[in-house]
């Protein structure tokens, strides 16, 4: 993937990222007021130069062990039905907390401005993709899974417990046993696993709302 960003960046490669129109001369950037405090003061004690380039690798590192929390969530709303499908990706307890307060102005199928919450959102959650392959702090209990009150509740787990658990010391409870079991009390067991396929115990009145095979599993909901 790297070796191909580079190839479609032609020219400009590493060391130019960006297209030539967002360049800046040395001369134009000595006359600018940022550039000439920055890099180009008399006064020496106020020059970056290329300073930053030496904090660029451990800004990187630390942005990798925090990039759980930088997850974009979906919350998709079928307008006609009012039900949501909840995709947090791997988002821990901070982004829970972050949306939590949140409300948003949109129109409803009448295109009437309605205001939406954050509650609101999770108590119409119909098919929740439990974050972060059910790890142990990726799914909000009190502001979070417990807010979800509709009957048709099911979740998703992108989940390979046994390659979770094969990690030798530093091996991952995935998914994490108490989050597991609230999941199935909270969806009648309708909880659908990577590694496992459609729940045991799943109603046979309910079976005409998937189809698996042998690489994934297709989950109906009206809409």
């Amino acid at each position: 993937m790297l070796h191909g960003s580079i190839r479609r960046l032609g020219r400009h490669d590493c060391g130019h990222p960006f297209d030539p129109s967002f360049e800046k001369s040395i001369d134009k950037a000595k006359e600018d007021g940022f550039f000439g405090d920055r890099y180009y003061s008399a006064e020496d004690w106020r020059q970056i130069e290329l300073d930053w380039l030496g904090t660029a690798e451990r800004l990187a590192l630390q942005l990798d062990s925090d990039t759980n929390n930088t997850s974009l969530v979906l919350a998709i709303e079928l307008i006609d039905s009012g039900r949501v499908l909840l995709f947090p990706g791997d988002a821990q307890v901070g982004n829970w907390l972050s949306w939590e307060p949140l409300t948003w102005s949109v129109k409803d199928r009448n295109d009437e401005p309605v205001k939406v919450t954050t509650h609101d959102l999770l108590a119409r959650t119909v098919l929740y993709k439990v974050g972060h392959h059910a790890s142990h702090n990726a799914t909000l209990r009190e502001k979070g899974l417990e807010l979800m009150k509709s009957a048709e509740l099911a979740a998703m787990i992108p989940v390979y417990e046994e390659q979770a658990h094969d990690q030798g010391k530093n091996g991952w409870e995935m998914p994490f046993p108490p989050l597991l079991q609230r999941l199935e009390e909270k969806t009648a067991k309708s909880v659908f696993r990577a590694d496992l396929g459609v729940p045991a115990g799943w109603p046979k009145e309910m079976s005409g709302k998937y189809k698996e095979t042998d690489d994934a599993i297709d989950y109906l909901i009206d809409m």
